[in-house]
This record gives C-alpha cells, sequence and structure tokens, in this order.
C-alpha cells in the first residue's frame, strides 16, 4: 500500500512537470511570436505606395510625403503604435502648436536720430534690414527673397537673400500704402506691413517654416500588419480604409 502511495506521488509529480514545461513552451512561444512581430516594425522605416513614408520608433509613430511637390505641401502625422501578433493599432495624435511663420523686431531706432533726415517725411520713409530663416534659424535653400508691393498688389521692387539669409538695408522714402511679401519655395510665406517699420530704421528677424500640413487627426486605427516577401510587408486597414503596400527601407 505503501509503495503504492509513492508511486502514485511521483506520476503526479511527473504530471505536473509536463504540465509546467507546456506551460513554459506556451508562454514563450506567444513571448518570442510577440517579439518577432514586433522586431519586424519597431525601428524601421518604409516607403508606403501611397506615397508616404512610414517611420516607427520603439513606441512611437510618424508618417511624412515621401515626395511633396513645389506648389504642394508635406503632410505629416504621428501617434504611439502597439503590436499584437500581427494586428497593428495606431493611436493618432494632434500636433499642438505647430511652427507658423512670423516676425520679430530685434532692434529699432527712430530716423529722426539720422543727422541729415527730413522730419516731414518720417511717418513714409523707414530703413530696414532682414534677416530670414527657417525654425531653430536655419537658413534657407533655396535662398528666399523679399518683393515690395503696392496697394494694387503689384511689385515694385525686390530682393533675395544670401547664403545666410540676410538682405541688404531696405530703404524707402517719401512713399506709403507698401507691404513686403517673403517667400520660398518650399517654404511658407509672409505678408508685414510697411506702415509697422516707418519712421524706425529696425533690424528684423523673419522666420518662415517649412511648408507642411500637420495632420489634426486624434484616434485610434487597426491594420493586419503581414509580410509579403523579404522587404515587402502589407498593411491592412481593418477599420474601412485601403490596403498600403509598404518597402522597407534598408
Amino acid at each position: 500500500m505503501v509503495q503504492q502511495e509513492r508511486a502514485m506521488r511521483v506520476i503526479l509529480q511527473s504530471i505536473k512537470a509536463i504540465v509546467r514545461v507546456a506551460l513554459m513552451s506556451t508562454i514563450l512561444s506567444m513571448y518570442w511570436n510577440c517579439d518577432d512581430s514586433l522586431a519586424q516594425i519597431a525601428n524601421q522605416k518604409f516607403y508606403g505606395d501611397d506615397g508616404l513614408i512610414y517611420e516607427f520608433g520603439i513606441k512611437r509613430f510618424t508618417t511624412e510625403t515621401r515626395f511633396p511637390g513645389i506648389h504642394t505641401k508635406k503632410q505629416i502625422s504621428k501617434g504611439s503604435f502597439s503590436t499584437d501578433g500581427d494586428t497593428l493599432t495606431i493611436n493618432y495624435i494632434a500636433f499642438k502648436n505647430p511652427p507658423k511663420a512670423y516676425f520679430k523686431i530685434i532692434d529699432r531706432k527712430s530716423i529722426l536720430n539720422l543727422a541729415t533726415f527730413d522730419s516731414s517725411l518720417v511717418d513714409s520713409s523707414l530703413y530696414v534690414h532682414f534677416k530670414i530663416v527657417e525654425e531653430n534659424d536655419r537658413p534657407i535653400y533655396p535662398a528666399p527673397i523679399v518683393q515690395i508691393k503696392n496697394d494694387s498688389n503689384k511689385t515694385i521692387h525686390g530682393f533675395q537673400a544670401d547664403s545666410t539669409g540676410n538682405i541688404p538695408e531696405i530703404f524707402i522714402f517719401g512713399k506709403s500704402d507698401l507691404i513686403f511679401k517673403f517667400t520660398s519655395l518650399i517654404n511658407e510665406e509672409l505678408v508685414l506691413d510697411a506702415d509697422t517699420l516707418m519712421g524706425y530704421k529696425s533690424t528684423v528677424k523673419v522666420s518662415l517654416p517649412k511648408r507642411i500640413e500637420y495632420r489634426q487627426y486624434e484616434g485610434r486605427e487597426k491594420y493586419l500588419f503581414k509580410q509579403l516577401s523579404g522587404n515587402n510587408f502589407e498593411l491592412r486597414s481593418l477599420n474601412g480604409g485601403r490596403t498600403v503596400l509598404l518597402e522597407r527601407i534598408k
């Protein structure tokens, strides 16, 4: 009887060991499968056949237009992502305070301080030095230009910035109802009313951010992420959207 009880205990212990091994194998298999799915997409960039570049960080996700034209804006979206097997979930996040074109008067002094200036023309005259840059004070290439336009929107003069964004000092004498228009091939435009500067000798910084359309979208989208072959993948929307073919950027 004692031997039978010992034999039963050995059998039960063996069964428990087998169950533990099976459970551990299942857990490891699920872990490695999930990790493999994540490894195929984390820290990767892909060209999409929809004209976008898809970039996945560890948890961060962004898209941007691959080849924006000169007269079209680059589009950008962002969010976070997670994977569950072959299902990819993207949580889109709206951009906060995207950069806008602006000007800032760095320094200015009254024209009346100039020894030979006719005080009767103060309200229709100005000296100004412009420096035109992108965000973070980076120079713009190709170099931007500033146009001086009259109240009929006719260009009466134009200047191109040098490689550092500086434009030679502009002097307007005895004229009114003018505007400065700052333009660039791939950057936003800015219009500045010349009346803002009349009567002064000024140094003005103009910031023209890149021409980008920030996708102000918040929401969750699910996709089926499937490897087709080698560096080619399929991103199939599970929310009724289109299927995108992706090519991994090596």
